[in-house]
Order: structure tokens, then C-alpha cells, then sequence
């Protein structure tokens, strides 16, 4: 195991004694993960994770009256030196002082589980009403069955006996009504649709007179007035003026769309450099905190606090090895053996402050 994984256990297990130290009646429900403290008819779990103390604990509230555990909100702030114990008074306080957040809480629950349990009793219900239901119909059904008597017989047909079965009239099958409505539907879709064809005649004009006919040449209203007299000209002349009016509103619809289209991709282009800036940035910061957090990190600190407290001890021993030969005189001693050993004392306290 690795100096890091035995700092973050022993800091682990340090933090468990003082739990247990501060609350006597702390229950092991799994060892050295999860714990379970009784207080005010509830009962407060925690949860250690596998990393702790890197990550935050987490907590829960037992109701006894409905054996639900409700989670806490995280309402305190969790560093690596923080103190589990503290942290835990911390999570009791707000219950302790007011003790109607809890009975809120507690009504909460049990509110939320009767809403259930009607919510399950109301499904019961329906489902039975439906089965009965099937049941009254397919009664009725059979009633009908055995009620059922042929029709009387026409007079053109000979009397048949009521006993003897009747035929059933052949039905046509599914498909082939299907695809009758279907060619009726076309038919009628292509009658509407059909374009009339141009006659090949034009009797009106052979009763004409040859004045009549000048005109009609020389007189283009007069020509036009004639050609429209035919429906034929007068349907595909309607059909033409729809196609027309049908073609400008769909060209109203259309035409900006080219321009949106561009719009939307010049959008996407710069929003997807954005998004790309954004990803570099975002990895310099990453590479930046994880540097920082390494240089300062817990167990980054405690090699320097434990090199520093070796130095100083060092230096210390070497003092009094030079005057012990001979090399210091007994003031000069005093003055620096004092200095060295005080910081040695001062980063030796703060070093056993750093695992409470």
C-alpha cells in the first residue's frame, strides 16, 4: 500500500474514534463504512465512501414510524480536514433546535406513502370493474346465441326448417373490400384529376357565315368569347388560374428558406468554433487546477511539514554535536539550539493538529 492510501486511512480511522468518541450510542451497521446514530425517535445514518476523506460523507434520516430513509440536503461545506464529528453535530443541530422540521418531515413521508397506498387500492379497483365488465359481455353474447332464430322465409323461397342450419352468405374477404375501396377511390381521384381532351371538331363554325367567321378572325375578343363557350376551355381554364395561385404561395413559403438555411449554417459554424475555444480553455484551466491541486495538495503538504520537522531535528543534533567538540561556545549554543528546537515543537504540534 502506498504512503498516500495509509495517510487517507489512518486520517480515516482517527475520524471513526472521534465519531464514536462524541456519540456513545453509535451503532456499526457495516465496519468502518457505515454507521447509525438514534436521536429524537429517528435514527441519522452515515455513509462513509470508499475514498473518504476526499469525498464528503453522506447522510440519512431513518423515521422510525415508517422505516423510510429521507436523504439530508448537503447543507455544510466538506474540506479533507474537516472533522466528522462536527460536521455530524452540524446535521443535528437544525433538528435539535426545532423539532417541527422533523415532524414535518416525518408527516411528509407518512403523507407520500398513504398517497400510494390509495393510488395502488384505486388501480385494484379499476381492474376489477373491467373484468366484470368482460364477464357481463360475453354473457350477453351467448344470450344472443341462443336466442338467435332464422328470418322468415321470402315468398319466392320454399319454407325451410327452423332446425336446419343456416348458410352463411359469402362474405367477400377483408382484402378484397379493401382493395375495391381502394380502386374506387383511385378512379374517382383520376376522374377529377383527368384533363378534358381537345375536340377534333367544331360544328358551331360550319353554321356560320363566311362575315362570321372574318370576324372571329379579326376580333380577338370575339374569337376568345367563342373558345370559352367550350367547358372544356372554362375547367382547364380554372384548373390553370389554381395551379397558379396554388404555385405563388408555395414560392412565398419557399423562397426564404435558401436565405434561413444559410442563416442557421453560418450560426453553427460559429457556435461550433465557440464550443471549440471553450474546450481549449476549459482543458488549460483543467491542467492548471490539477497542477495547483497537486502542488497543495493534503498529502503534498504533509511530505513538506515531515521533511521540514527532519531537517530541523537534524540541524538541532548537529548544534550539539559542535559544541559538545568544542566548536560553539555555551551562549552561542543556547541561542541557536533554542531557535531550531522551537520550530522543530511549533511544525510538530501543527503536524498532530493536521489529523484531529
Amino acid at each position: 500500500m502506498s504512503k498516500p492510501d495509509l495517510n487517507s486511512l489512518s486520517i480515516k480511522m482517527k475520524q471513526i474514534n472521534l465519531l464514536k468518541e462524541r456519540f456513545s450510542h453509535t451503532i456499526e451497521v457495516v465496519k468502518d463504512s457505515t454507521f447509525k446514530i438514534p436521536f429524537l425517535n429517528v435514527h441519522l445514518l452515515i455513509s462513509l465512501p470508499v475514498n473518504f476523506p476526499n469525498s464528503p460523507p453522506a447522510y440519512f434520516l431513518e423515521i422510525l414510524q415508517t422505516h423510510q430513509p429521507v436523504s439530508l440536503p448537503p447543507n455544510y461545506q466538506w474540506t479533507q480536514i474537516s472533522n466528522l464529528a462536527s460536521v455530524t453535530v452540524h446535521i443535528m443541530e437544525p433538528f435539535i433546535k426545532d423539532g417541527r422540521k422533523l415532524e414535518s418531515l416525518i408527516e411528509q413521508v407518512k403523507r407520500s406513502q398513504s398517497i400510494q397506498q390509495q393510488q395502488q387500492q384505486q388501480q385494484q379497483r379499476n381492474q376489477q370493474p373491467t373484468s366484470q365488465v368482460q364477464q357481463q359481455q360475453q354473457q350477453q353474447q351467448q344470450q344472443q346465441q341462443q336466442q338467435y332464430s332464422p328470418p322468415p322465409p321470402y315468398k319466392d323461397q320454399p319454407i325451410i326448417n327452423k332446425q336446419a342450419p343456416q348458410q352463411p352468405q359469402q362474405q367477400k374477404p377483408p382484402q378484397q373490400s379493401q382493395q375495391s375501396q381502394q380502386q374506387q377511390q383511385q378512379q374517382q381521384q383520376n376522374g377529377t384529376n383527368k384533363i378534358p381532351m381537345i375536340p377534333t371538331e367544331f360544328p358551331e363554325l360550319k353554321s356560320k357565315s363566311v362575315e362570321e367567321l372574318e370576324e372571329l378572325i379579326k376580333n380577338q375578343d370575339s374569337l376568345n368569347a367563342f373558345i370559352f363557350s367550350y367547358d372544356e376551355v372554362s375547367e382547364l381554364s380554372d384548373r390553370k388560374s389554381k395551379l397558379l395561385s396554388e404555385n405563388e404561395r408555395l414560392t412565398k413559403i419557399t423562397d426564404p428558406l435558401p436565405n434561413d438555411i444559410n442563416d442557421l449554417s453560418a450560426n453553427l459554424m460559429t457556435s461550433r468554433q465557440r464550443l471549440e475555444e471553450l474546450k481549449r480553455k476549459q482543458e488549460q484551466l483543467q491542467l492548471k487546477k490539477n497542477s495547483v491541486s497537486d502542488k497543495y495538495s493534503q498529502q503534498n503538504l504533509l511530505e513538506i511539514l515531515n521533511d521540514s520537522i527532519f531537517e530541523l531535528e537534524s540541524e538541532s543534533d548537529n548544534i550539539v554535536s559542535s559544541f559538545l567538540d568544542g566548536n560553539l561556545e555555551l551562549k552561542e549554543f543556547k541561542k541557536q539550539f533554542k531557535e531550531k528546537r522551537s520550530s522543530y515543537h511549533s511544525k510538530c504540534a501543527n503536524k498532530d493538529l493536521f489529523f484531529k
